[in-house]
């Protein structure tokens, strides 16, 4: 017999039914930004969800009717995340960039960018040109090259690959 569990949840998306005094005090405790960051993931999730349902009713593979109800819950969680950006933009409402402010921002971004691409890529060129080196270059390498992901802090690759940051398939 096999059993499957639920997926973890994030901190943000636990507290999202709770109440709005609640969901001001973790905000206050993690920052608008995060939970922004969080709940824009969670719509994609949750659009990802629908569409994959949605595929599944046209294949023939999911009762329209079992469709219709989950369809129905995942509304209604869809409203608790709505509502809560909207409670966000009224408290904390989004800051625009600069232009000037922007550009700054991309080349900061860029040169990151390229400094964990040049960390990776000397690692791999190492590991590949010395027959006795061993894979703890390569994780090392790992460990000490971070990215740069918008409004959170930076991850090391490793860590972004386990946490799906980086999307990745055994043995490419």
């Amino acid at each position: 017999m096999t059993t499957t569990t639920a997926p973890q949840q994030t901190p943000t998306e636990q507290i999202l039914r709770g109440t709005p005094e609640e969901r001001a005090a973790y905000t206050e405790r993690v920052g608008p930004a995060k939970v922004r960051a969080d709940l824009a993931a969670l719509q994609a999730k949750l659009k990802d969800q629908r569409t994959i349902k949605g595929a599944l009713v046209q294949a023939g593979d999911l009762d329209p009717k079992d469709h219709a109800r989950w369809l129905a819950g995942q509304t209604a969680y869809e409203m608790h995340v709505k509502t809560w950006i909207a409670e966000l933009n009224e408290q904390y409402p989004p800051v625009a960039r600069t232009e000037d402010e922007q550009r700054a921002f991309r080349k900061r971004a860029t040169r990151h960018h390229l400094q964990t691409i040049d960390t990776l890529a000397m690692a791999i060129n190492a590991y590949l040109e010395d027959e006795d080196a061993s894979e703890d270059l390569l994780e090392d390498a790992l460990d000490q090259a971070t990215l740069f992901l918008g409004d959170r802090p930076a991850v090391t690759v490793r860590d972004a690959l386990a946490q799906g940051f980086i999307p990745h398939e055994q043995g490419r």
